[in-house]
């Protein structure tokens, strides 16, 4: 029989209530040990809605007294980076939600504690599990466009509310979305970025991004463009890219793909990908799935501190060139 991986709980809010924990309950071998949380109530819910054994006011408190084998960190932005340390120094795997941190110096905090401590950091981004995101990325494995040459994307939705709309909590739709729509470009291109350019709106009254429009050229020549709003009805999540033999676009939620290729005869005329799974939390049950994968096997994670840190380098580079209205040149990080 195999033996449970022991999970605690940082941060029992509404993302945990309604969409990790329900998620985690459908992996196999997970043992629900704690939950922590500074509103009482919050963590007594999550305790008896499922099955947590013990919740705590005070994170310290349960990273000192439970044995754990990984610790899910799941804060307002601001919260994240200490609560992951500190599981990090009590010797703990974490699984932390994007955009892990709130800067890329906070980032790299992270994993320097990390490869002291000899543990393990997985990022939550979950639209990689997306099943038209997933097609996608195969189809440009198989050459469907060629060599890419562009890429659009835009993510966004209503005004935000609460802790996500102000900026000294990590509010904001660049952290909130943009972290997300950055990281699945870094993620289907396997490239390099060089150089950022940004434009932000800045709301009048939170002082919060608002509407931002940015670029990321990579040192192969592909140039992004890329929208990340919080004033569209409706919300809009896709990425399209155009190569020498071709273009594919995916959305999301529909996880609709469109796509054209001189490469694939199948695709030689356009062609619409219908999903075939529409489960809502499937993708949130595939990325934890494989996080306590890699805590049973004592593998890296699929999604990488690096990963995190990668996609913390953009952004803070599109709040650089939107504050000075110049472009910025990335450095190794």
């Amino acid at each position: 029989m195999t033996e449970k991986i022991r999970i605690g709980l940082i941060g029992c809010g509404d993302h945990a209530f309604r969409v990790l924990s329900p998620s985690l309950t459908n992996v196999d071998n997970v043992e629900f040990v704690a939950c922590s949380d500074v509103n009482e109530v919050a963590a007594y819910n999550m305790s008896q809605n499922f099955g947590f054994k013990q919740p705590y006011l005070d994170y310290n408190d349960m990273l000192s007294k439970e044995e754990l084998d990984g610790v899910m960190v799941v804060t307002p932005h601001h919260m994240l980076k200490e609560a992951a340390i500190a599981s990090i120094q009590a010797g703990n795997n974490v699984f932390v939600e994007k955009p892990m941190a709130t800067s890329l110096p906070d980032g790299i905090e992270i994993r320097e504690a990390a490869r002291k401590a000899g543990v393990d950091v997985m990022v939550g981004f979950c639209t990689r599990y997306a099943e038209g995101r997933r097609t996608m990325k195969t189809l440009i494995e198989r050459g469907i466009v060629g060599d890419i040459v562009h890429v659009n994307a835009a993510k966004g939705g209503a005004p935000l509310q609460s802790w996500r709309a102000d900026p000294e909590k990590g509010g904001g739709q660049l952290f909130w979305l943009g972290s997300h729509i950055t990281d699945q470009i870094l993620w289907m291109l396997g490239s390099e970025a060089e150089r950022v350019y940004g434009e932000i709106l800045w709301h009048p009254e939170t002082g919060a991004d608002q509407n931002s429009a940015y670029t990321i050229r990579f040192k192969d020549g592909v140039i992004a463009n890329v929208l990340c709003s919080q004033n569209i009805g409706g919300g809009v999540d896709f990425i399209e890219i155009f190569g020498s033999a071709g273009r594919i676009r995916a959305e999301w939620p529909s996880n609709f793909v469109y796509a054209y290729s001189e490469i694939l005869p199948e695709y030689n005329q356009p062609v619409v990908i219908q999903p075939k799974n529409v489960k809502p939390l499937e993708m949130y049950e595939a990325e934890l799935d494989l996080w306590i994968h890699s805590l049973s096997k004592k593998t890296q994670p699929p999604m990488t501190v690096d990963d995190g840190i990668n996609m913390l380098q953009i952004i803070d580079a599109v709040f650089e060139s939107g504050k000075t209205g110049l472009p910025v040149t990335l450095n190794a990080s």
